[in-house]
């Protein structure tokens, strides 16, 4: 018992640093656009990357059609399922609520993933 750290296991859950998973961004950005919101996604910061979810949600249901070839919509995924994994609850959260408003929208682009 001597590696336990009391002080760590009492401090509350909202102040403790959560585990993030880094995105591996793909080094091809042809002309996709939505960069910064991708490196949103991909913060330190749990709020910053929540936003960055809402964000490219609200550009995928405006404009779908951004998303029409396949590279850009495996950028999306890779970004997307990251955060479905993430260390923080409610980015896990966003992206998965996310995930069921932008699937029906793109539609059969998604079928392969």
């Amino acid at each position: 018992m001597d590696d336990y750290n009391l002080e760590a296991a009492l401090e509350p859950l909202s102040k403790r640093k959560t585990r993030q998973t880094p995105v591996k961004m793909p080094k091809d950005n042809k002309h996709d656009g939505h960069e910064s919101i991708y490196t949103e996604i991909s913060s330190v910061d749990w709020k910053r990357r929540s936003q960055g979810i809402d964000n490219i949600t609200k550009v995928i249901l405006h404009s779908p059609q951004d998303f029409k070839d396949r590279h850009s919509v495996q950028k999306l995924f890779d970004v997307f399922l990251s955060r479905c994994r993430d260390g923080n609850s409610k980015v896990t959260t966003v992206a998965l609520e996310s995930l069921v408003k932008i699937i029906p929208v793109l539609g059969v682009r998604v079928e392969s993933f």
